[in-house]
């Protein structure tokens, strides 16, 4: 079979977790430590025959309502990675349905995730699945904020709606997304 392979992993050490299901879907897992919990979540569209712009605006909804369900939401998102079907040829589209999205939700009034946009194949043929990544903080030794790239413009300033990146600090550890 030549059907595509892709495959991303996160890897956890000493720490449990819990796979996540949404509508009998499993979506994801769930891991904490002493200062936040973390969502790890793959999304896909729920009906490949709508329009790509649809979709997209259903895998944002999706993954709020997931979040929600979980007593968090899409503002604790630190970042996406949206795998597309020939994403040159509908970015437009897709940028407009989170744009949308993230007007409706206040997200650019708070934490807008960073994001990277990947130009692939899925075995569904949905024109994309997206991971989603978030973190809800259990106590305020956590810091979450934005961090800029000194060789990059901010995507928001050419109308993009993602960061360049998101700087997660805590007592354990300091990551770059």
């Amino acid at each position: 079979d030549d059907a595509p392979l892709n495959v991303q992993i996160h890897a956890i050490s000493g720490l449990d977790f819990t796979p996540l299901y949404f509508k009998d879907e499993l979506v994801g897992c769930e891991f904490e430590d002493a200062d936040a919990k973390y969502y790890s979540l793959t999304v896909t569209p729920d009906d490949k025959t709508a329009s790509n712009y649809d979709q997209v605006k259903n895998i944002f909804d999706k993954s709020h309502a997931i979040l929600d369900g979980l007593g968090s939401d899409f503002t604790e998102t630190v970042r996406t990675w949206l795998f597309v079907q020939d994403i040159l040829a509908w970015y437009d589209q897709l940028n407009k349905a989170r744009t949308l999205f993230f007007e409706d939700h206040n997200i650019f009034d708070k934490l807008v995730p960073a994001s990277t946009g990947i130009g692939v194949m899925n075995t569904d043929n949905k024109a994309l699945v997206t991971n989603v990544f978030a973190i809800k903080p259990k106590t305020d030794k956590i810091t979450i904020q934005n961090a800029s790239s000194p060789l990059q413009g901010k995507a928001l300033e050419y109308k993009s709606s993602f960061s360049r990146a998101i700087k997660v600090i805590t007592p354990d550890s300091k990551r770059l997304f």
